[in-house]
C-alpha cells in the first residue's frame, strides 16, 4: 500500500503533472507524423492556373450598305442591291490621266467602327492593317499588255491620297469569286488618321470601257 500511495502522490505533484503533459504531447506529435507525413491525412488539391486569354487579330467587314459613293471622271453612279455594291463606269480615252472611277466611303460620316482606334476628329488609325476586297464583273475590263487597266485601294488622310498595291485587271475578275485587291498598310504615322477608303479603277487611254464592276466585300484585319 505504501508504494501505491507514493506513486499517486508523485503524479499529483508539479513534476508529475509536467511529465504527464509531456507524454501526451509526445503521443500527439507521433500521431501527426504517422498520419500526415506518411500520406494518411486529407490531400490538399493543387490549384489549377487560370489560362491567360489570347487576343486574336481584329477581322472586321465594312458593310457595303453604309453609303459608298461613286467618284471620278469615269464613274457614272453606284447601286447597292442584295449585299453587293455596283460601280457604273463609262471610260473614254479623252479623259487622259483622269480616266478612272472609284467607289469611296467617308469613314468620318458613317457609323463608328468600335473595333478600330478612332481619333477625336473621327479619323481612324489603320497603320499595320490589311485591307482586302473582292470585285467582279460580267463585262471585260481587261486592258492589253502595253496598257493594262489596274485596280487598287486608296486611303485618304487630311492632306494626302495614299495608294495601295496595284493589281492588273485580268479575266479573273469575270470568275464567280472575282478578283482580290489587297493593301498591306505600312506602320507609318501618315496612316494613323485615315478619313476615307476607296476602291479605285484606272483605265488605259486607248479603249472605251462601259459597264459595272461589283464590289463583293471589303474587310480590314488588324
Amino acid at each position: 500500500m505504501g508504494e501505491d500511495d507514493d506513486k499517486k502522490s508523485f503524479w499529483t505533484t508539479m513534476p508529475g503533472i509536467l511529465m504527464g503533459i509531456a507524454a501526451v504531447m509526445t503521443a500527439i506529435a507521433g500521431l501527426y507524423a504517422t498520419v500526415y507525413l506518411h500520406g494518411g491525412g486529407p490531400s490538399v488539391p493543387t490549384p489549377i492556373p487560370t489560362p491567360t486569354p489570347v487576343t486574336g487579330p481584329i477581322i472586321m467587314g465594312i458593310p457595303l450598305s453604309l453609303g459608298w459613293k461613286a467618284e471620278g471622271p469615269a464613274s457614272v453612279g453606284e447601286e447597292y442591291k442584295d449585299g453587293i455594291m455596283a460601280l457604273d463606269i463609262s471610260s473614254h480615252p479623252e479623259l487622259g490621266d483622269s480616266n478612272y472611277a472609284q467607289l469611296c466611303l467617308d469613314m468620318t460620316r458613317t457609323r463608328r467602327f468600335p473595333e478600330l482606334e478612332r481619333k477625336p476628329d473621327g479619323t481612324y488609325n489603320l497603320a499595320k492593317a490589311e485591307i482586302i476586297g473582292a470585285v467582279r464583273s460580267d463585262q471585260n475590263f481587261k486592258g492589253d499588255s502595253n496598257n493594262p487597266n489596274i485596280a487598287y485601294f486608296t486611303l485618304s488622310n487630311k492632306t494626302d491620297n495614299l495608294f495601295g498595291q496595284q493589281v492588273e485587271i485580268t479575266d479573273v475578275m469575270r470568275s464567280s469569286a472575282g478578283m482580290e485587291l489587297f493593301f498591306e498598310v505600312p506602320d507609318d504615322r501618315t496612316y494613323k488618321d485615315i478619313s476615307r477608303i476607296c476602291l479605285t479603277f484606272a483605265f488605259s487611254n486607248n479603249k472605251i470601257y462601259n459597264g459595272s464592276i461589283n464590289v463583293l466585300n471589303v474587310t480590314i484585319r488588324k
